[in-house]
């Protein structure tokens, strides 16, 4: 091993996502609106307060965040047993008029990483090295680098390792990018879901509904047979979905979710 102070000029140090991205020319438009993810029973406050607020994080201790997802309900938990309608999902689908100041983004949810429900061929890296909140646009190059498109993203369609490798010629110091297209394309265990490949956003400050273009609510059938609230809510949100409840358990539901926020892309004219 060489010392610290006789590095050769010429190794090159191993390459960031970020800036993999800032090389690779991709398009960043996507028209993938935010979706936040929450349990039915913070629904009626929620609606009442007029926002979402941050709050405390087991991640990053200390801090107050609101999580979100590009595209996906990806966000989810369980319950034992069958699940009354308050213990069950409901989903927030937001689009900015204006891309807010996000605190951090990852090409993944970053409490999965830290909770090493990710694969170690990834974890083995530091979280930080694929935080590529320095550009706006990073959001959308990672889903025209890694899945092409829009449609493809929301299928988990990922592009291959050789089609990428045609095309930015991968070398060693790619090795933190193949491990994401990895990730990205495997299905290894029942603990390695969604929000693997998922793109993740941070916001330390509220999402006021106000302020901003709530497109849609997704919610258990339950809160539609309150006639005045549904009312409420049509006011602020453009679109209110629901789904039937069964005696299930949670984990029984994100299929219908997936589908429900899926027709408000396809009512909003975002897909085809």
């Amino acid at each position: 091993m060489l010392p610290c102070d006789a590095n050769p000029k010429m190794i090159k140090r191993p390459l960031r996502l970020r800036d993999f991205l800032d090389t690779s020319n991709a398009p960043s438009h996507t028209n993938l609106p935010w979706v936040h993810t929450t349990i039915a029973a913070n629904l009626l406050d929620i609606m009442a307060d007029g926002c979402l607020t941050p709050v405390p994080c087991n991640v990053f201790k200390g801090e107050n965040l609101c999580y979100l997802f590009a595209g996906r309900p990806a966000y989810k938990f369980s319950s034992e047993g069958e699940a009354s309608h308050w213990q069950l999902p409901v989903v927030f689908v937001i689009r900015f008029d204006r891309e807010p100041n996000f605190k951090r983004i990852y090409p993944f949810d970053s409490g999965a990483f830290n909770r090493k429900m990710l694969p170690d061929y990834i974890t083995l890296f530091d979280r930080e090295r694929f935080r590529i909140d320095n550009d706006p646009g990073n959001v959308g190059k990672v889903i025209s680098v890694f899945f092409e498109n829009d449609t493809r993203y929301l299928k988990r369609r990922p592009a291959s390792r050789d089609t990428l490798g045609k095309v930015h010629n991968f070398e060693p110091r790619h090795q933190e990018i193949e491990a994401l297209i990895r990730l990205y394309g495997e299905h290894s265990a029942a603990a390695f879901d969604d929000r693997a490949a998922t793109i993740e956003a941070q916001l330390d400050h509220a999402i006021n509904f106000a302020d901003h273009n709530l497109l849609g609510i997704v919610m258990p059938e339950e809160y539609a047979r309150d006639e005045d609230f549904i009312a409420e809510v049509k006011k602020v949100a453009r679109r209110v979905r629901t789904y039937d409840v069964f005696p299930l358990n949670v984990n029984c539901y994100f299929g219908q979710i997936y589908s429900e926020v899926n027709r408000i892309y396809k009512d909003e004219g975002l897909l085809r």
